[in-house]
């Protein structure tokens, strides 16, 4: 950018600079960085010569007239995290814990000059993300729905095994300088330190990851001579764990098991606001896990719009046929039911073994094997009603065998 900016500006005066030198230079960084790059210089601009304008040397902004080309495609990946479906979710942690799949290391770019092949033997999916650790690590970014930087920062001590909570008390950031520390900050809207209960698979993952840190302990201790926290998921030396090498772990990962780049561990955080909210959870309780201050954001940026809602056909249909809707038999059943549904269907949607079956009936099952009773996903007013009338109904039947009766 700056290059640009210094190839079409460095040789003028700021009185040289007309809309059309501003057009042109927001045209080339659109077609060479990407139509974000081209707003966002032109926001820069304007409000350059727009302090121009008002101290003096200029009396009309040449950015205000300028339009930008319409037809840029954009660069690289874009629009962010890809969301999971509740079945991608849970294939991803089963196949990081038993795809034989081979996991090969990506050449760096110097092997990729010299061309020289990786002739070693890469490891299973499985081993290697046992070995790195990512297998528990994503598993709890299903669980919690917390952000990177927010993982690699937990420490033991933010975990309460009683009450089977989790309150993160830190992050890690980057500091020039100095490289990666731990903070904490309690207005820090990027690591709200508020409570989060934990589900009963990450409860598991975390006691046996603390067993193996303990064995690990005892064939390779700490540098006494650095102080660090007692980490969750500390690095192979004791030290806070680089954010840019779990990053590119999972990219190895990713392209092994054959998903798409826009699949981050950013994805796991959208995929547990998905969940929730087909769940029927309010906002507010899906903002609270996320750690959003205003739900308002949680519901624009996290919880996925324009996937079919099984719920509202079956009012549709019981509205206008007086009959519930039976679902199809192919396919899987997602989470968004009624909140009579909610009290009757218990289900482990973050399971990764065998679901247990609780009053209810498992999410992975077809949708044939939903209970086909009409009053799952009847309102409690109409069931209360009908129920009113079946004991009227009742009630005049027996007054009438009585009367019948000598």
């Amino acid at each position: 950018m700056a290059k640009l900016f210094e190839t079409a500006f460095g040789g003028r005066q700021l009185m040289e600079v007309t809309t059309s030198a501003i057009e042109g230079f927001l045209t080339e960084v659109g077609h060479t960085r990407g139509p974000s790059n081209m707003r966002t210089g032109r926001t820069v601009l304007s409000g350059m010569f727009r302090y121009a304008v008002r101290t003096g040397p200029l009396e009309v902004n040449p950015v205000r007239e300028a339009q930008t080309p319409k037809n840029i495609k954009p660069k690289g990946r874009t629009g962010g995290a890809a969301n999971l479906t509740i079945d991608e979710l849970r294939f991803i942690l089963s196949a990081m814990r038993t795809s034989r799949a081979p996991c090969p290391r990506t050449p760096s770019k110097a092997e990729r000059e010299r061309g020289t092949p990786v002739t070693s033997d890469p490891p299973t999916v499985a081993a290697y993300c046992e070995r790195t650790d990512l297998a528990d690590m994503m598993a709890l970014y299903a669980a919690t729905g917390l952000r990177r930087s927010q993982m690699l920062g937990l420490v033991w001590t933010d975990i309460d095994v009683n009450a089977q909570t989790l309150r993160p008390t830190g992050k890690l950031v980057r500091i020039p300088g100095k490289g990666l520390i731990r903070v904490a900050k309690t207005d820090d809207p990027k690591n709200h330190t508020g409570t989060i209960a934990l589900p009963e698979f990450a409860m598991e993952i975390l006691e046996r990851r603390k067993a193996a840190l303990a064995a690990r302990r005892l064939t390779s201790l700490p540098d006494p001579e650095i102080e660090e926290p007692d980490l969750v998921f500390p690095s192979t030396s004791w030290t806070l764990r680089d954010p840019q090498n779990v990053g590119h772990s999972w990219q190895r990962v990713r392209e092994a098991l054959g998903l798409a780049d826009t699949v981050t561990p950013h994805s796991f955080r959208h995929a547990v606001a998905t969940i929730l909210d087909d769940a029927g959870l309010s906002a507010r309780v899906t903002a609270d896990v996320l750690g959003h201050a205003d739900p308002a954001m949680t519901q624009r940026f996290y919880m996925v719009r324009g996937h079919p809602h099984r719920v509202a056909a079956d009012v549709l249909n019981r509205a206008v046929t007086g009959r519930s809707q039976t679902a199809p038999a192919s396919g899987m059943v997602r989470l968004g039911i009624s909140a009579t549904a909610r009290r009757k269907l218990r289900s482990s949607a973050f399971s990764t073994g065998k679901p247990r079956l609780q009053r209810g009936c498992d999410a992975r099952r077809p949708s044939s094997a939903l209970p086909d009773r009409d009053d799952v996903f009847e309102p409690r007013q109409v069931k209360r009603g009908r129920r009113r009338a079946a004991g009227t109904r009742t009630d005049l039947d027996n007054r009438g065998a009585k009367d019948s009766n000598p």
